[in-house]
């Protein structure tokens, strides 16, 4: 599957088989998920062998945690090819997932069980979960994982006199985002002495993504989209089985459904997404997507955060999100294994503030930067008085791409 580990993964996977806790920030599509699950399977394959843990029916040697359950079905699905052949036994819990169907499917094994905090938190509570032998507790995604309304569902299960005490397991956190509030908020789950930190001074937007800006006032975006993709089926001879695949990004569940029809009025086959759709429709609109029956979906951020389709090769930001990790996410849906593109449709007057954080996480990154988004961010600064104000690149730019460095907290 990999010729050769990824930087991530040679920085990552030692310091999880030395039995530390581990916050690893790196960009997008630079091989997290495999960066704890090869340990964690290979830590659960030593401890059968050696009858230092023996596999029950509900009782996981590991439980990884996400935000969505398109997520959580992708990370089950890795570690579904993962552990073939080894005895090692993958279960998923999510809402919408039938509680009988579910609990079925825990009874039969689950040394590794992927869940959403909400389901986690239900069985638990049901005494449908013994979580008294975990291993490791993975928090991927892991700064949103420490936000206040999944934080509130997921503490009360960790502080509960049936989970093993903070010392007895290995915590990890994975993301592609990680500001210093949220670092301080993840010690509070790590061990003192016992811990380390992976931080990639190119955790920010990916390289293999070419990122462009087009001034465009907000009234005229849907006709610059219509003239973008007219141009990309004038390239495949109005062939659309042979489009790319194009994601384009809005902030609105609302406006979601309303640019979805718009754009199948004009003829595309387009397929929209959004996050209160029923599990069924999702996994449908993904399908569809993945095999390009529907080569163009429009999507709220569900899709920004950690889904991985592949060959993915335009990302189109209809309208620019209002914080800066999101942007780091949307562009990280691209060029995960070859060179991609990232249109963003800027209006300067309802995007000043995201503009010159953009600026500022493409020089970290060392991303070229075309004369016109310097036009653009020039605009901007002449309507904010301070564009810096509220961030911070927190990555330490020394002459390494990812540092490794024991914590004490």
């Amino acid at each position: 599957m990999y010729p050769k580990p990824r930087q991530v993964q040679r920085v990552s996977v030692p310091l999880i088989l030395d039995s530390l806790d581990v916050l690893c920030c790196s960009e997008t599509g630079s091989g997290k998920t495999a960066a704890f699950l090869i340990p964690i399977i290979a830590m659960c394959m030593q401890r059968k062998a050696e009858k230092a843990f023996i596999s029950e029916p509900n009782t996981p040697f590991a439980v990884i945690i996400g935000p969505t359950r398109e997520l959580i079905h992708q990370i089950f699905e890795q570690a579904l090819k993962f552990t073939q052949n080894t005895g090692i036994t993958v279960s998923k819990l999510y809402g919408e997932y039938a509680v009988r169907s579910n609990t079925r499917e825990i009874e039969n094994g689950c040394d590794l069980l992927i869940t959403t905090p909400g389901r986690f938190h239900h069985f638990f509570t049901d005494d449908l979960l013994n979580l008294r032998n975990i291993n490791f507790l993975v928090f991927d995604e892991g700064d949103t994982m420490l936000e206040k309304d999944f934080l509130e569902v997921i503490e009360p299960v960790i502080k509960h006199r049936n989970f093993p005490r903070k010392g007895y397991y290995q915590t990890l956190f994975f993301s592609a985002t990680f500001g210093e509030y949220m670092i301080r908020a993840a010690t509070r789950f790590m061990r003192r002495k016992k811990s380390a930190s992976v931080l990639s001074k190119k955790c920010s937007t990916n390289k293999l993504c070419m990122q462009e800006f087009q001034r465009v006032p907000k009234e005229e975006r849907l006709e610059a989209l219509k003239t973008f993709l007219d141009s990309k089926m004038s390239e495949v001879n109005m062939d659309s089985s042979k489009l790319p695949r194009i994601l384009i990004f809005v902030n609105s569940q609302s406006f979601c459904d309303e640019l979805t029809k718009i754009l199948q009025s004009f003829g595309f086959g387009v397929i929209g997404i959004r996050g209160n759709y029923a599990q069924n429709l999702r996994l449908e609109a993904f399908e569809g997507f993945r095999d390009k029956r529907y080569p163009i979906m429009v999507s709220t951020d569900l899709c920004s955060k950690g889904i991985d389709i592949k060959d993915i090769e335009v990302v189109i930001n209809y309208e620019l999100p209002y914080y800066i990790d999101t942007y780091i996410y949307r562009v990280g849906r691209v060029g995960r294994i070859r060179e991609g593109q990232c249109l963003s449709f800027v209006d300067p007057d309802l995007n000043k503030f995201i503009v010159p954080k953009i600026l500022q996480v493409l020089q970290v990154a060392n991303h070229p930067v075309s004369s016109n988004f310097d036009e653009i961010v020039e605009e901007c600064q002449r309507i904010v008085d301070d564009p810096s104000d509220g961030f911070d690149v927190f990555f330490d730019e020394t002459t390494a791409e990812t540092t490794a460095i024991q914590r004490g907290f």
